[in-house]
């Protein structure tokens, strides 16, 4: 998924689905933390992936919300959403 989307570190990038945090916490070990923005619908899901990633070290913007509507938190560039595994 990442290598398809051809972001590089410095990137920002828009995952949508935190899901249980994994994919975003690799998001934040290549791309670099500061530059993923991750949205989940679920509340729930969304405090166990902030969880999860907190006890990794990892501190992406991570928001409840539909990422489809976008945020004003997100990145809004073309391009630059990379959707959650």
């Amino acid at each position: 998924m990442l290598e398809r989307s051809g972001a590089v570190r410095g990137d920002q990038v828009l995952g949508l689905g935190a899901g249980t945090g994994y994919s975003t916490a690799f998001l934040c070990q290549t791309l670099g933390s500061a530059n993923i923005t991750s949205v989940e619908t679920d509340p729930a899901a969304a405090a166990r992936a902030r969880k999860a990633l907190a006890e990794a070290d990892d501190g992406p913007t991570l928001i409840v919300g539909d990422g489809l509507l976008g945020h004003p938190e997100a990145p809004s560039t073309p391009g630059s959403s990379l959707p959650a595994l």
